[in-house]
């Protein structure tokens, strides 16, 4: 579920169907299996496996990842973003940025309020 307007995340999704996730987790050694309702889960039965294996993906392309890094601030210049400064004080520059927040977990899908 996407609270506010998710639609520009439309054209996203429909680029990318499940088998091609699916082959990106293989392609990354991650075998996955199908349970009943055709749903599909890692052999290792651990959503950290699964975050393991995009991380592994997006290192391939030479993109930084920070987990548990606490943002104080968006830097902007000119109307562009041009990285971001933590709460240690530390500036990183990036041509791009993603913020992945997280948000609340839903008990009745799995998850849990665990931090990765």
């Amino acid at each position: 579920m996407f609270h506010g307007n998710g639609k520009f995340l439309y054209s996203s999704f429909n680029e990318f169907t499940n088998k091609d996730i699916i082959e990106l987790l293989k392609s990354n050694g991650l075998e996955v299996k199908e349970e009943r309702g055709n749903r599909v889960f890692p052999v290792t039965d651990k959503a950290q496996s699964v975050v393991d294996c995009l991380i592994k993906e997006l290192k391939k392309f030479n993109i930084e990842i920070r987990l548990k890094a606490e943002v104080k601030r968006i830097l902007v210049n000119n109307g562009k973003v041009t990285g971001v400064e933590l709460v240690d004080r530390e500036k990183i520059e990036a041509d791009k940025v993603i913020l992945a927040t997280g948000g609340k977990s839903y008990s009745s899908t799995g998850s849990n309020r665990r931090r990765v």
